[in-house]
């Protein structure tokens, strides 16, 4: 299970590189669309199945209009390939980091 942070009472920015090669940032967002942001943290077996989950989950957040942005370290695009999933993938620039938001190896935020 990926870390969720809770982040309503939290004003931040963002820029990162979507899985689709599209820079997405925080002014894109703000004021228009809720934002979830789903850390998995490192890669393998585990990170594969958040991924999968979570897409399998993708039109629950759809139906709501919240966009679900899940956070992952390395190359979006080639996860996106390799798992076939339709999710948005973002790198994980220090977003993580910014957020103060950090995944124990229980896929918990702490």
């Amino acid at each position: 299970m990926p870390g969720v942070a809770h982040l309503s009472d939290q004003r931040i920015t963002f820029d990162a590189v979507s899985s689709s090669h599209a820079r997405l940032d925080s002014a894109s967002f703000r004021g228009r669309v809720p934002v979830v942001f789903a850390f998995v943290g490192t890669h393998g077996p585990r990170a594969d199945a958040a991924i999968v989950g979570l897409d399998r989950s993708l039109y629950r957040f759809s139906e709501r209009r919240i966009r679900l942005l899940v956070v992952v370290d390395g190359h979006p695009s080639e996860l996106v390939a390799r798992l076939a999933v339709r999710v948005r993938l973002i790198i994980d620039d220090g977003l993580a980091e910014e957020l103060k938001a950090e995944v124990d190896d229980q896929g918990q935020i702490s």
